[in-house]
């Protein structure tokens, strides 16, 4: 333990866990592609994620094509799913302005603990530089967890934040990404000790 320059060890400690879960509140960001098959793929994906939800969690929604967005940060899993059913097909695939536009969005204090993004296009028109997007993500310490086709752009936006990346073209993908949200319901451990400074 340092305190006012000095520091000192401490002999032992104790770590003290915790079996409970605690509800969480995350984003998913849904890109709503112009060709059917991809969209009623997004949704699918989505509402598989969704569905592995309890019914304490909160859900914001943003859903993106070039240039629509609808956001919504207080759905419950009920509402999430008839929303996530009811997108429509958009048009474009500008990641990088929609995510900006989200952050912008977002208040520190407010934060959720989570942001995924679901895209199943490929890069299609002019967008964003990737710089604007990771500068926003670091400033807010909030990583953007990306299930997208394996494109240099998706593995940058995710590792650049810190996130993770999931390939679309994995079967395994959203078990993934429900085995990485299920990690945010445990209720982190509390060390214990007897400080030397006492």
């Amino acid at each position: 333990e340092t305190r006012e320059g000095y520091t000192k060890q401490i002999p032992t400690l104790s770590i003290l866990k915790s079996n409970q879960l605690r509800p969480i509140r995350f984003i998913l960001s849904i890109q709503a592609s112009s060709e059917n098959d991809r969209l009623q793929y997004s949704k699918q994906l989505a509402t598989s994620f969704v569905q592995s939800l309890s019914k304490e969690d909160k859900i914001g929604l943003h859903i993106y094509g070039r240039d629509t967005y609808f956001l919504n940060l207080n759905l419950d899993k009920a509402q999430a799913l008839e929303k996530i059913d009811s997108i429509s097909q958009g048009t474009g695939n500008r990641t990088n302005y929609a995510l900006n536009f989200l952050l912008s969005q977002l208040r520190e204090d407010e934060l959720p603990n989570l942001l995924f993004v679901i895209s199943t296009d490929k890069e299609v028109e002019i967008d964003d530089p990737i710089a604007n997007v990771i500068k926003k993500s670091r400033n807010l310490k909030f990583p953007i967890h990306m299930l997208a086709l394996s494109e240099r752009k998706y593995i940058n936006l995710s590792d650049y934040s810190g996130g993770e990346f999931y390939p679309i073209e994995k079967n395994t993908s959203i078990a993934a990404m429900q085995s990485h949200l299920y990690s945010f319901r445990k209720t982190p451990p509390i060390i214990e000790y007897k400080s030397p400074f006492a």
